[in-house]
């Protein structure tokens, strides 16, 4: 049976990449609507997708007869879109972060609460074959007891709504910083004593920010350190930087070079007591692969807690904590 998919946004995300994993599943997972405020995005996606309805008109929109929805918009309207479909009864796919705040992620929860349908977090890294066989190793005891998580993601700076504080809240420190965090909440766990972190501009500026690093501890001793930057603009080529992730253990470390990356290879290494293992992952399309896991998902009726809402919450709540311990540069840029 089809599963009949909408999508709530057009704009980038949509044009590079769900687009063409819709097209790719199509028979199984197949776009029948788009709604955006945008005639101009809406076209693109007409000309790959012409028997879908392209609307401007929400009601117009959840009347194609929605199985699930994929909120892609701007951080700052997820929580209208996604409780718009939860209140329908319609499966929700929502792209991370959750929303632009926590009190507007923690309405999207209670919404899923009081539904028959299911939130799940768009995390599309985490379907990743690399990401999955570095966390069973470990999981495994391959490198030993954890000790500490360092991330690091310099991306690229769009100079539209990712860059104001409004519509994305925290700027790269969400866009960018939402994959070391959630990351470290897989392995580490939720049960964090202390944060220091820094970031500029600061956060009473109109500009989000655009550069974050920071340490959280965690129970135990093992600690997260990242760092995030939208050091490259919009006359960098896209994609423009390398994310790198090494997990380090008593034992060895596990390091992921362009796990974060949207459809990149990705170089995982480990070295451990019994040598060095250098393996060359191709990666598969992660968007068909995260629509795929959402009908499943769906049909199941219960969400994974590394997929779930209550997650997308507390790592958007994680996230505020940094920024609200950061020792920030003065002025804006």
């Amino acid at each position: 049976m089809t599963f009949r998919l909408g999508i709530i946004g057009a704009g980038y995300l949509t044009d590079v990449a769900l687009s063409a994993a819709t097209l790719n599943l199509a028979g199984t997972v197949d776009l029948v609507a788009v709604y955006d405020t945008n005639p101009v995005n809406l076209a693109k996606v007409g000309a790959v997708h012409p028997s879908a309805v392209l609307t401007s008109n929400l009601d117009e929109f959840f009347a194609a007869g929605l199985d699930g929805v994929h909120v892609a918009s701007p951080n700052d309207s997820h929580a209208c879109y996604a409780q718009a479909t939860l209140n329908r009864n319609i499966h929700l796919l929502l792209e991370k972060p959750a929303a632009h705040n926590p009190s507007a992620a923690a309405d999207i929860a209670a919404s899923e609460q009081r539904s028959s349908a299911v939130c799940v977090m768009g995390y599309m890294f985490k379907h990743a074959p690399s990401y999955q066989h570095a966390l069973a190793l470990v999981g495994s005891g391959r490198i030993g007891q954890l000790q500490a998580i360092i991330g690091t993601y310099p991306g690229w700076r769009k100079t539209d709504w990712h860059a104001e504080r409004a519509a994305s809240g925290l700027g790269c420190l969400t866009d960018l910083g939402s994959y070391p965090i959630a990351t470290a909440t897989d392995l580490l766990g939720r049960a964090r004593t202390r944060i220091e972190s820094i970031g500029w501009p600061r956060s009473d500026q109109p500009e989000a920010e655009s550069y974050a690093a920071g340490t959280v501890w965690y129970a135990g001793g093992a600690r997260l350190q990242f760092e995030v930057t939208g050091v490259f603009n919009d006359h960098t080529p896209y994609p423009a930087g390398t994310s790198q992730l090494t997990i380090v253990g008593a034992d060895g470390f596990i390091q992921l070079r362009g796990v974060w990356n949207m459809g990149w290879q990705t170089t995982l290494v480990v070295h451990d007591r019994s040598g060095w293992d250098e393996s060359v992952w191709e990666v598969p399309d992660l968007y068909e692969r995260q629509y795929l896991r959402f009908v499943q998902i769906a049909a199941a009726g219960s969400v994974p807690e590394p997929l779930s809402i209550d997650r997308g919450v507390h790592d958007l709540q994680l996230l505020h904590d940094i920024a609200a311990n950061t020792t920030v540069m003065a002025g804006a840029r």
